[in-house]
């Protein structure tokens, strides 16, 4: 929620800045000289975030370990965490790889400016605009919809609701995000950021929340971090990377990076989601394998 929410104003705030910096003379800073209209979009996007971090320090709290079954700090080693995740790897393995396919495709994403220029004509300002407002309002609402659904359906019994509404959501945004540059119109491909915003944030949501509930408590900021680096990882290293070699190499025409972004998204991210598939039946009995020895723990 909180990744859609800030890419939603940046994209507004850096559409706006570059859209001034058009109308106004160079920026020039002592000891860095000239700026580059991108190196100020960057400051003016970046400079909230140090506030920001500033205030979480100052007021946000490191809270309090539940559901652990450690009884002693010693438990809880990074040995006997990566011992956990590796006996857990039927789980882990198809989650952690397989939601890859998000930051892939977010990281792909990267090239929609690009994209709606070279195909359709629209200017950065024109597209930051748009995409900022399908962002801020499609981000959260895809990740609070995704939360939602899977503890409706945890109550009702399901023990990997969390895990299927990542499954479905990442199916949702790797056919959306596939079929967005193929879109015979601008209009026709910011309505296809819809549905491939709302389940992209659906997944992501729900991918790192099942990341953590299958692992107790003493585990969890661990399993997090691993996740996180798993994830982001993949992403940075076959989305935007991919697209340009395509680009340079497959489909150098103007526009040819409609096909270079469906294919990447398509075959790479599509792979990644029928990985991440296989892992639910052993994510179901990890979940009820943690869900036994918390009872055990709890009547000890």
């Amino acid at each position: 929620m909180g990744i859609s929410t800030g890419m939603g104003f940046a994209y507004l705030i850096g559409g706006m800045i570059v859209a001034w910096m058009a109308t106004q003379p160079p920026v020039v800073l002592p000891v860095f000289g000239r700026l580059e209209t991108w190196q100020v979009v960057f400051l003016a996007a970046g400079a909230p975030g140090i506030v920001v971090a500033l205030l979480l320090l100052a007021t946000v709290r490191e809270p309090r370990r539940r559901e652990r079954l450690a009884r002693s700090a010693g438990e809880a080693s990074l040995a006997r965490c990566l011992a956990f995740v590796k006996r857990r790897r039927g789980a882990f393995a198809p989650l952690m790889i397989g939601m890859g396919a998000s930051p892939l495709m977010g990281y792909a994403w990267q090239w929609l400016p690009t994209l709606f220029d070279r195909v359709w004509g629209w200017k950065a300002p024109q597209f930051s605009f748009a995409y900022g407002c399908v962002l801020l309002v499609c981000g959260p609402f895809g990740a609070i919809l995704g939360g939602a659904l899977a503890s409706r359906l945890y109550q009702r019994g399901q023990k990997d609701a969390v895990f299927c509404m990542a499954l479905l959501g990442m199916v949702v945004a790797t056919l959306t995000s596939a079929l967005l540059p193929l879109m015979p119109s601008p209009a026709w491909a910011v309505a296809m950021l819809v549905p491939a915003s709302v389940s992209g944030a659906m997944g992501a949501a729900c991918g790192a929340a099942a990341a953590v509930f299958m692992t107790p408590g003493e585990f969890r900021a661990q399993v997090a971090s691993f996740y996180v680096l798993t994830i982001n990882g993949i992403g940075l290293l076959v989305g935007p990377t991919a697209v340009g070699l395509f680009n340079d190499h497959v489909f150098p025409a103007q526009g040819g990076v409609r096909w270079s972004l469906a294919i990447v998204v398509g075959v790479a991210a599509g792979a990644l989601t029928l990985y991440l598939a296989t892992g639910r039946r052993a994510y179901r009995a990890a979940v009820e394998d943690l869900e036994a020895a918390q009872r055990r723990a709890a009547s000890a």
